[in-house]
């Protein structure tokens, strides 16, 4: 006998609570429960089972869906750096991270904002922003003072990416338009001479 975690029912429904659920290989399996009923679902990985029976729970309690907007992106994000320059955490997975935003009124409790919230915890792994401490708890990352030493500074993301691509481009075009006026006045100011015959 083999014990596997099934996602049975409205699959299509879980993956768009959870984005783990798109990194998880689709594994169908019929499965026969001690009790003798027969069930299909999904396949779950144990690392996964903790965050999607969080993410259902949510769902359910949650009072319908709503988007989440850039300010509320950023005010999450201030959120959780605010916590991180306290010191270490409570937090051991993103569903702590997002108990605590929405129990601070952070953000609201939905599948948008679960979303939001397991995309800031693996960026903040990610970029360097922050790690888990021995305890498994969410620590901020020590970085080097200025002029010691060496950091990876954070990622940018693509909207600030392109931003900057675009503040360049901007400063190239008004850097020739003003070499152009200049080179024009230059011109003006210097008038041929008449060649003596």
């Amino acid at each position: 006998q083999e014990f596997v975690h099934v996602l049975c029912g409205s699959v299509l429904s879980a993956a768009s609570v959870s984005s783990s659920m798109h990194r998880m290989p689709v594994q169908v399996v019929r499965a026969v429960c001690q009790s003798g009923e027969c069930i299909v679902g999904v396949a779950v990985q144990e690392a996964w089972v903790a965050g999607l029976r969080y993410s259902l729970d949510r769902l359910v309690a949650s009072s319908g869906d709503c988007g989440v907007s850039l300010e509320l992106q950023q005010a999450a994000r201030r959120a959780v750096e605010r916590q991180l320059a306290q010191g270490a955490t409570a937090w051991r997975s993103w569903p702590d991270l997002h108990a605590a935003l929405v129990d601070s009124a952070v953000v609201p409790n939905s599948a948008a904002a679960l979303k939001l919230c397991e995309s800031l915890w693996s960026r903040f792994l990610r970029e360097g922003l922050m790690k888990l401490d021995e305890s498994g708890c969410a620590a901020p990352v020590d970085t080097p003072s200025t002029g010691q030493g060496w950091y990876i500074p954070r990622r940018k993301s693509k909207s600030e990416e392109r931003r900057e691509r675009e503040e360049r481009k901007q400063e190239l075009l008004r850097a020739k338009a003003e070499k152009r006026q200049a080179a024009q006045n230059s011109a003006g100011a210097k008038k041929p001479r008449a060649k003596k015959a």
